[in-house]
Parts: structure tokens; C-alpha cells; sequence
């Protein structure tokens, strides 16, 4: 179960849509643009999210709606400001430090472009630190077609900073379909470095274990990066 941290607008149907989808989650909480220069936005928005707390309601989730603050005046760090304490106050909820991987989806679309624009930049620059990246996805819906993606930026952080060794293992893995007898075969390295590798980068979310025994396998969201 996650918890859904999802930028609205002026309609539910991107956050109606993801919910339908599956990827069951706990809680949504939408948040919405206040734009300081045109109260009467931030009622359209209110008028919104009464529809979907009624459509949340009958799926048994959770809802509350967030606003963030702008004005065309403001530097951009004081959106960000305010994006990153919003989602640090998400990522302590008990919920998510429980769920493991992803607990914490952060779902940008059908809002106005900048606030899903700074809360995606917050979003990974909170993926920096290890602890907190390993809870966060970042989630893009698609308008007008049915389409999104999902990326878990903590990934592309860990594979962008990894040392040459992991990342030869890291291919050897998958061009010897985890069989770790020939990876040490072809690395020459003693079975308890390799294994001490092995769980350095399981830890890191990069590997797990294989059905069978002496068998790793790269993780299935690593491999289409590799």
C-alpha cells in the first residue's frame, strides 16, 4: 500500500485514473497551486478535490487536500521551500517508512506545469539521501492517451555513482544469468569479496537474491537501465 502524493488542478480525472489502475494505495493527498494573484483558482480547486473525497470515500482511502502558495513575484526557491517540507512531512509518516520500496508515489499530472515541475525537482533531490530515496517513485501520467511512466530516482542516483567494479558485476550478472560460479570465474575475485559485493549492492536495491541457489539476478527496474 502506498501513499499517493499527487498534483491537482482543476479536475480528478488524472488522480481517478491512476487510483483505477491498481498499485492499491492507503492514502491520497492532492495538492493544488495557490495562486496568490487569482483567489478564485484555488476555489475551483477546492471544488475539484469535494469530488474526488467523495470518490475516495467509496474506495476506502484516505483523502485531504494540500495547497502550496505562489505568486509570480517569488524566487523559485521559496516553491521549492515549500515542496520539500510538504514531502518531508510525507516521508515521516509511519505508513510509508513501513512500506519499504516506494511507499511514497509522487504523482505529477494534470496540475499547472510549475508546481509538478518543482515538486518532481524536490522529489529527487530528496532521493539523494539513501534513506529517504528508497521510499520515493516519481510517477508521470500522460494527457489526452493512456499512458504513464514510473521512476525510482534513487535508482539512477546509485547507478550513476557506483565504482567500475559494481558495475562490471552488474553486467556479468546478467550476461551470465546470475550463475555467481562463473562470475567468479571470469572475475578471478575470492568468493568473499564477491559475496560481500553481493549484498553491498542488494542493500542498494540493485540486486536480489535468484529462485535457486548461487543464482543473483539484477533488479528487473536496473536491468532496462543498464
Amino acid at each position: 500500500m502506498r501513499v499517493l502524493l499527487a498534483s491537482m488542478g482543476f479536475t480528478i480525472d488524472f488522480i481517478a485514473r491512476r487510483i483505477a489502475r491498481g498499485d492499491r494505495v492507503s492514502r491520497v493527498v492532492a495538492v493544488g497551486l495557490k495562486l496568490l494573484e487569482d483567489p478564485g483558482s484555488w476555489d475551483r480547486v477546492e471544488n475539484a478535490y469535494r469530488i474526488l473525497e467523495h470518490y475516495l470515500k467509496s474506495s476506502q482511502i484516505r483523502g485531504e487536500l494540500r495547497s502550496i502558495e505562489y505568486s509570480p513575484q517569488w524566487p523559485t526557491e521559496k516553491l521549492l521551500g515549500q515542496s520539500k517540507r510538504l514531502l518531508d512531512e510525507m516521508l515521516g509518516l509511519l505508513e510509508v517508512q513501513t512500506a519499504g520500496d516506494c511507499g511514497l508515489e509522487v504523482y505529477l499530472a494534470g496540475g499547472p506545469r510549475i508546481l509538478v515541475t518543482s515538486m518532481a525537482v524536490t522529489a529527487f533531490a530528496a532521493a539523494l539521501d539513501p534513506y529517504k530515496g528508497r521510499s520515493i517513485c516519481i510517477t508521470s501520467s500522460g494527457e489526452g492517451f493512456e499512458a504513464w511512466a514510473e521512476v525510482r530516482p534513487r535508482l539512477l542516483i546509485e547507478l550513476a555513482t557506483m565504482d567500475e567494479d559494481d558495475r562490471r558485476l552488474l553486467f556479468l550478472l546478467r550476461d551470465t544469468e546470475g550463475d555467481v560460479l562463473e562470475v567468479r570465474r571470469r572475475t578471478g575475485w575470492p568468493r568473499s569479496t564477491l559475496y560481500k559485493r553481493l549484498e553491498e549492492l542488494r542493500e542498494r536495491g540493485l540486486v536480489e537474491r535468484g529462485d535457486k541457489r548461487g543464482v543473483w539476478k539484477v533488479h528487473p527496474l536496473v536491468d532496462e537501465l543498464l
